[in-house]
């Protein structure tokens, strides 16, 4: 980060941080590759846990959240399509596997 702000002072731009929203979490993007289209997915918080029942993402920066029910498969909060829940559970798994979770 401070190499960053280094970076920008000498350019004269604003660093990332005073650009994004307090709650975002400036950490590592993930390309998920589902029925032959990719997206760009970026977590939007970054405390996450075996445990972790929610996750907002940014989904090619759209807002979401999946979340884990209680049969414990992750789908979108709201959504429905078989399509949705294999997208979710695609994102899990990437998350899962990327933090060792």
């Amino acid at each position: 980060m401070n190499f960053i702000k280094s970076i920008n002072r000498n350019t004269g731009s604003q660093p990332v941080s005073n650009i994004l929203p307090p709650t975002y979490y400036e950490g590592l993007r993930f390309r998920i590759n589902l029925h032959s289209v990719d997206y760009i997915i970026r977590l939007v918080r970054e405390d996450l846990y075996k445990g972790t029942r929610a996750i907002r993402i940014l989904v090619d920066n759209v807002p979401r959240t999946i979340v884990k029910d209680s049969a414990g498969i992750w789908i979108f909060e709201g959504g429905t399509e078989i399509t949705d829940v294999n997208f979710a559970r695609a994102i899990w798994n990437s998350i899962a596997l990327r933090y060792r979770i």
